[in-house]
């Protein structure tokens, strides 16, 4: 993603690609998305792919690039459902400036047969290559689950368990937005004023405004909320501001403006590092009063503990008897710490029980017992907190207000007894 901003200095500037692949490479959410493994982060990396692409095919023509463009447009959509959302985004923003064109242009109706006539192939050949694309991305993922019925429902998108309504989404977002990419809003604003005001004028940033808008405008607006969303509207910001940015670069401006944007710049990464390297993970053996986090995990976020126990539980255990019962619905985190171990329906038949209740096991019968919180979250409530604790919050992640616990118990079975071997000597 942060790549992309060098084939779209093209389009945005010297000056706003370098701006872009900064504030990209510097986002706290980026950073922190990648190394979640979230799915909406390829999907938004494929954006950039499929912009850059689209505007090569605009310049120069090809059935290449058209089978390029169909093939990252698939690849986006079925990266993450944000993918769907930010292709329809792409086209809706392209009907004003068509409509435009269609009131402001001569001889338009004409322009559109010769169009037609010259690239209609590439039209198909970009929608036939995306849903190929797409369609293959889906049964090679998923082995086909998907069109057996436990496909993600698009309708689920607009009747989400959340509150409708852009007050509702901008309550959730806005803490975000605020404290971890102030530097990207500050430049979306720069860049969103240099085009309304007529400083940029190009089709090209034109379009970025309105992609911009439309994608914060739904996602505050849709129903079906979560962190990883925030992703698609990071990124069309964070390209508008480079537009800005590329403005300002060619001002008198700059020379005053250029060292707060640095200060900004370093404050972001301060920030980035204490979410993303400092506080990462939830660690259990915190005290009450000095818990630390960030503002991603929610209310269940994988703890230190959680990958230490599990590697402690399963060491040692031979190979013939590496088995695990899971008692009830177990987090898929501790299912993958322990996947070297062969699962089986029984307790009797494990030599390691995972259980949230009390063990299905004897204490008499256990080798080892380890009993913690395996996930916590954290959901900042900024209207019971102080200006404090928000700037402690800030420089040291240490945060305010109560946190959610999940504990988990995991028994190590003792070893089966078993009787002496007897060796007989041989007769004289």
């Amino acid at each position: 993603m942060v790549a992309m901003a060098f084939e779209l200095r093209h389009y945005v500037g010297r000056a706003g690609g370098l701006a872009l692949g900064a504030m990209l490479a510097l986002s706290p959410s980026a950073t922190f998305f990648s190394r979640a493994s979230a799915t909406a982060m390829p999907a938004a990396a494929l954006a950039l792919v499929t912009i850059a692409v689209f505007m090569a095919l605009r310049f120069r023509p090809s059935a290449g690039r058209a089978a390029a463009l169909g093939l990252f447009s698939g690849l986006m959509i079925a990266a993450d459902p944000a993918g769907l959302l930010t292709a329809a985004i792409f086209i809706a923003a392209l009907i004003p400036i068509g409509l435009w064109d269609l009131v402001s242009g001569k001889n338009v109706f004409l322009a559109i047969r010769v169009w037609l006539d010259r690239y209609s192939s590439h039209v198909v050949t970009v929608i036939v290559v995306a849903a190929v694309t797409w369609a293959l991305s889906e049964l090679a993922i998923l082995g086909g689950l998907k069109f057996a019925g436990t496909a993600w429902n698009p309708f689920e998108l607009f009747n989400g368990p959340g509150q409708p309504g852009f007050i509702a989404g901008l309550r959730f977002y806005l803490p975000a937005l605020a404290i971890y990419e102030f530097m990207i809003a500050i430049a979306a604003v720069i860049g969103a004023v240099a085009i309304i005001t007529l400083r940029v004028r190009s089709r090209f940033a034109a379009w970025c405004l309105m992609w911009a808008a439309l994608s914060l405008a739904f996602f505050l607006w849709m129903p079906s909320r979560n962190a990883e969303s925030i992703l698609p509207i990071l990124v069309a910001a964070a390209v508008v501001g480079a537009i800005g940015i590329d403005w300002l670069h060619h001002t008198e401006a700059w020379r005053m403006i250029r060292l707060p944007l640095a200060a900004i710049a370093a404050i972001t990464l301060y920030i980035g590092a204490i979410g993303n390297f400092v506080c990462y993970a939830p660690d259990a053996s915190e005290a009450p009063w000095a818990r630390h986090a960030n503002l991603y995990w929610g209310d269940a976020a994988t703890t230190e503990q959680a990958r230490l126990y599990s590697r402690q539980a399963a060491a040692g255990i031979p190979p013939a008897s590496a088995t695990v019962f899971f008692d009830g619905q177990v987090a898929a985190s501790l299912r993958w710490y322990l996947r070297d171990l062969r699962p089986v329906a029984a307790a009797d038949a494990a030599t390691l029980i995972v259980s949230k209740p009390d063990p299905p096991l004897a204490e008499a019968q256990a080798a080892a017992v380890y009993h913690f919180d395996y996930e916590e979250g954290w959901l900042p409530n900024f209207g019971a907190a102080k200006f404090s604790d928000v700037m402690r919050f800030l420089l040291t992640g240490r945060i305010w207000g109560p946190i959610s616990t999940r504990e988990i118990t995991i028994v190590v079975r003792k070893p089966a007894a078993s009787a002496p071997t007897v060796i007989l000597t041989p007769g004289q």
